[in-house]
């Protein structure tokens, strides 16, 4: 594979080129001096994760009409999305090993995608139903300020499963089984939200996205001491045998 004519190729693309530099700089790949170009960042993140930016851009544009047409603002979803997928592949490589090349039989980069598909489905009922569900994510959102707590998305879930019978992970889902997602992937993004009905026969990937997602919306809500991530980190413990310590030095760091 010519990784440096793939780069020319990826660099006629602003939005995939912005996302390219953005997960090769990142501390993943711990790199000493910063990549500028996209023919470099091609050879660093490698082919797979690159179709994993396409694959986000793609989304991206497929679904940006809806920020003119509702008068929504996406790109705070994308940001979160692109923060769990950053998160997935850290905390995959921190429980795998730096040497191994997955965690629980799921590919680093695979994890990458779990991160960044898990809530696609917010943008497939948006489009959908439009004004419907538009108006109950400002509920939910109002609802959870309301009561003074943290922006989590289990309210809209709550939400989702009473005034539509369904969640927008059932629909995260549906829609990456059409793509042919692997089970394990599946699994996980259909069962983010709701481990707890799942009990111990929550995969451990449905874990690891369940704690990153948490970590994310902390992260988002202004937390940064792990300290205040008590719940996450017991959940972390038990779920995925990370000791609070490690949990602590993984969100400091």
């Amino acid at each position: 594979v010519d990784l440096a004519a793939i780069g020319m190729e990826v660099g006629r693309d602003p939005g995939i080129t912005s996302r390219l530099l953005r997960l090769a700089n990142s501390s993943h790949y711990g790199l000493e001096v910063p990549v500028v170009a996209p023919e470099r960042a091609v050879a660093v993140i490698g082919v797979r994760s690159l179709q994993n930016i396409a694959l986000q851009t793609s989304v991206v544009q497929r679904y940006e009409h809806l920020e003119e047409e509702l008068g929504c603002d996406l790109d705070e979803h994308w940001r979160h999305a692109a923060l769990v997928a950053d998160l997935c592949m850290d905390l995959g490589r921190d429980l795998g090993g730096r040497r191994a090349t997955g965690f629980a039989g799921v590919a680093f980069d695979e994890l990458y995608t779990l991160g960044l598909m898990h809530d696609v489905g917010k943008v497939v009922l948006l489009d959908s139903l439009r004004e419907e569900y538009h108006e109950l994510l400002m509920e939910a959102r109002a609802q959870e300020l309301a009561a003074g707590g943290a922006v989590d998305g289990e309210l809209l879930r709550e939400l989702e499963e009473r005034e539509l019978g369904f969640t927008h992970a059932d629909v995260s889902e549906l829609l990456c089984r059409q793509w042919q997602f692997p089970p394990v992937l599946l699994a996980a993004i259909g069962g983010h939200h709701d481990h707890r009905d799942h009990g111990p026969e929550a995969g451990p990937a449905t874990s690891l996205l369940s704690v990153c997602d948490g970590v994310a919306y902390a992260l988002e809500n202004g937390t940064t001491v792990p300290s205040d991530m008590a719940g996450i980190a017991g959940f972390a413990r038990v779920r995925l045998g990370m000791a609070p310590e490690a949990f602590g030095f993984w969100v400091e760091r």
